[in-house]
């Protein structure tokens, strides 16, 4: 399989993976209106259906909750076997749209002997995921981009998985990096981290 065949893969696995998204966020809603969820009782403490449950709705919802579970499972394992090929050269909206990320971020300055350059990021880098933080909760508000909910996620000694796309800035020879980041105050240098992040 070529790169662009896996892109257009993974792309028609995502745009399964957004219906089935809907189809979950639907059957949940059909639990709330029965004040139920996936491991509420049924019955009551004598052993009688709760009158006030459509106990046939809440089973139907629950058993296709579990399917589209496995079923979403399933698609985001073999996306990640596609991004991996169509991903190896590639752009930032590619990844975008196949993996749901944009960047956020961008390195513009690397300590030398920091945590940072022993992680291998460099100048350039552009932030995809760090920690828990993408482009969608990285800053304190939609309107301010300024990393604010960055430190939330650095302490001294446990290790970031940090995500990054690298690459030419004419959208060639670009590849995803997944590195390793340890924070660290005695490398030297000022911060836990080495390096300096500008957000896009």
């Amino acid at each position: 399989m070529t790169a662009a065949e896996a892109r257009s893969a993974a792309l028609q696995l995502s745009n399964e993976r957004r219906a089935i998204d809907e189809e979950l966020s639907s059957l949940t809603n059909v639990l709330r209106s029965q004040n139920a969820t996936m491991n509420s009782a049924l019955i009551d403490n004598q052993g009688f259906p709760i009158a006030s449950i459509d106990i046939v709705a809440v089973r139907t919802a629950r058993a296709r909750i579990i399917a589209l579970r496995n079923d979403r499972e399933s698609i985001e394992n073999r996306m990640r076997n596609l991004l991996d090929l169509a991903l190896s050269r590639t752009d930032s909206a590619v990844w975008s749209e196949v993996g749901g990320l944009t960047p956020f971020a961008k390195v513009n300055a690397i300590s030398p002997n920091s945590p940072a350059q022993r992680a291998d990021m460099r100048v350039g880098d552009e932030i995809l995921r760090f920690a828990s933080l993408t482009a969608a909760n990285a800053h304190r508000s939609t309107t301010n981009k300024d990393l604010g909910n960055l430190p939330s996620v650095v302490q001294r000694g446990t290790e970031i998985a940090v995500m990054v796309l690298r690459g030419g800035d004419d959208g060639n020879d670009r590849e995803i990096k997944r590195l390793r980041l340890t924070p660290n105050d005695g490398w030297g240098g000022r911060g836990l981290l080495g390096c300096h992040l500008l957000p896009i």
